[in-house]
């Protein structure tokens, strides 16, 4: 496996990637994929110094939202090895019962999962998600920003699903030892994912140790600079608050939006123009959770989320998220969601939590919407 020589950056070059990525915002997205294909093309790992890693972590942060979703420092070092490829409709991305060697996050179009029939009691219920050689199911359509490959990479078993190009597509390709070591396990923060939520994380008190523990195996520790900006309901990650605070917000109207960049108290100066278009709704504080919209449509609000200090959180990607943590804890952090809304909304005094069943009563969590304890 060929390495890239590249050091690591320094906080003065992890500024100028972001400083990139403002400036690349505006422009064609096509534009900018294809100077980033020509780049790779050009430039193997082995070649790419840190004036290139830097271009490309831009480049890639702004052409699929997977990569905007992690930390720089993430970022930077899946792009060491990052790779660009391009898929006609029909061709075969991956092979159930191969054992994977690589990590998917689609750029541009879409995927479908396929299984193959003998995995149904019935195939006949399914006729209508039949393939045309009848020999396949497809179950999913997977679009744009969402990611596939993970779980053979993390145990090492045959892939259980053919992935098939749906359209055309474009997919950035992060090979199995990056990706194992960007997202490896590290068994201190395990144990203090496990601890955590266990003991701080309101929506989750009530679900038994034995869930939790698999829930922590597909979780990562993650930190991000003050005035970082989410927009949950399009994104690919749920965060847990670990340290530091976050602001939920929704959007003004155009008039009022403008009004509110024109106040010129002291205390509006410092903040920043994006803060002027959002009406603050709460502050999310150690414990809570945000991001989950991403999962639900019921959930989805239009709001944002931005970091009012450096945030440190606990992140899980929406794929691990609905394909293998444990139904009950979907179930408990929707329905603390449902709850933060209808405190914002003014239908509910303040937010309860849901218990599994078997659990029993008790008196709910004191605190703000969405609260830890």
């Amino acid at each position: 496996m060929q390495r890239s020589q590249v050091a690591s950056l320094s906080p003065s070059e992890l500024r100028e990637i972001v400083r990139k990525i403002r400036g690349l915002e505006g422009m064609n997205p096509w534009s900018i994929r294809n100077r980033l294909k020509a780049t790779l093309s050009r430039l193997p790992p082995e070649k790419r110094d840190n004036a290139e890693l830097i271009d490309i972590t831009a480049m890639s942060s702004v052409s699929c939202k997977f990569m905007s979703q992690h930390p720089i420092e993430k970022r930077v070092d899946m792009c060491k090895t990052l790779e660009l490829e391009s898929f006609k409709k029909g061709a075969l991305i991956c092979k159930s019962g191969e054992i994977g060697q690589f990590y998917y996050a689609i750029v541009t179009g879409s995927v479908g999962v396929l299984l193959k029939t003998s995995v149904f009691a019935d195939p006949a219920l399914v006729q209508g998600q039949l393939t045309k050689d009848g020999k396949h199911v497809k179950v999913e359509v997977l679009t744009k920003g969402t990611g596939f490959g993970e779980m053979s990479l993390i145990t090492g078993k045959p892939r259980s699903a053919s992935i098939v190009a749906d359209t055309n597509c474009e997919l950035f390709v992060i090979n199995k030892e990056t990706f194992l070591r960007v997202f490896e396990k590290d068994e201190d923060n395990f144990d203090f994912i496990v601890n955590f939520l266990q003991t701080k994380v309101r929506a989750l008190q009530y679900i038994p140790p034995a869930l939790l523990k698999p829930f922590a195996e597909y979780c990562s520790v993650v930190s991000y600079q003050k005035d970082h900006i989410w927009y949950p309901d399009d994104g690919v990650t749920i965060n847990i608050v670990l340290s530091g605070q976050a602001i939920i917000a929704a959007p003004l109207s155009d008039e009022a939006s403008n009004k509110r960049a024109l106040v010129s108290s002291a205390s509006m100066q410092k903040k920043t123009p994006m803060r002027h278009r959002f009406k603050k709704l709460f502050t999310l504080d150690s414990g809570q959770v945000f991001g989950e919209s991403c999962c639900t449509e019921s959930l989805k609000h239009g709001w944002v989320v931005w970091a009012d200090s450096t945030l440190e959180c606990i992140q899980i990607t929406k794929n691990f998220f609905v394909m293998h943590v444990d139904k009950s804890i979907r179930e408990a952090i929707k329905h603390e969601s449902f709850f933060r809304t209808g405190y914002v909304q003014g239908r509910v005094a303040k937010p309860q939590f849901w218990r599994a069943p078997g659990t029993g009563a008790g008196e709910g969590a004191s605190g703000g919407p969405g609260g830890g304890q």
